[in-house]
């Protein structure tokens, strides 16, 4: 599965996955490692999520024991790091997915970003449109909160800062979303 991690060449290596994935005892989540101090869990489902490959991201679902939900040694799923990298299309295709774990939040205290969840990161990006998609699914968690700030404060504290209000317009939708849920900036 090495074809799959080369992003400069996933297209052209599509046929050639596409025979790998054919044959038995493939195993479609084994990740790659460039040295110990890289080995940090990603595989090519995850490579694909990350870089939009929606092709590629399809065509790995459809393989029979496929982890949808890999994440690296930090908590950072395929969805989270869709979400991280503006990745609509393929956020909507993860959601769709049976099994995802859209409530699966990064785990590593010594960043900034422990406690956050698919949903948090798009409402602190401004992503109105994968707020919105986050919100039909059944089970999404709209208050789970990363270092005590819910996704609504998330996306009500980004969009007030006056150093970044220009750069989090869309913020606004997305508090009118939540609001509409029945939720509280407070």
């Amino acid at each position: 599965m090495r074809a799959c991690m080369n992003n400069h060449h996933e297209q052209k290596n599509i046929a050639v996955i596409k025979l790998l994935l054919k044959k038995n005892g493939i195993d479609v989540n084994l990740g790659f490692t460039r040295g110990d101090a890289f080995n940090i869990g990603i595989n090519p489902f995850w490579n694909a999520c990350e870089h939009g490959n929606t092709v590629l991201v399809k065509l790995l679902l459809k393989a029979k024991k496929i982890d949808v939900n890999p994440s690296l040694t930090d908590g950072c799923t395929a969805l989270y790091v869709a979400v991280e990298h503006d990745q609509t299309a393929v956020v909507k295709i993860l959601l769709k997915v049976k099994n995802i774990d859209v409530n699966r939040a990064l785990d590593n205290p010594s960043d900034g970003c422990h406690g956050a969840t698919p949903l948090w990161k798009a409402c602190a990006n401004g992503q109105a449109s994968m707020v919105a998609m986050f919100l039909k699914v059944k089970g999404i968690d709209v208050n789970k909160a990363c270092h005590g700030i819910s996704p609504l404060k998330a996306a009500h504290l980004f969009g007030e800062n006056p150093k970044l209000k220009s750069l989090y317009k869309k913020h606004d939708k997305i508090i009118q979303l939540l609001t509409s849920c029945g939720l509280s900036a407070k």
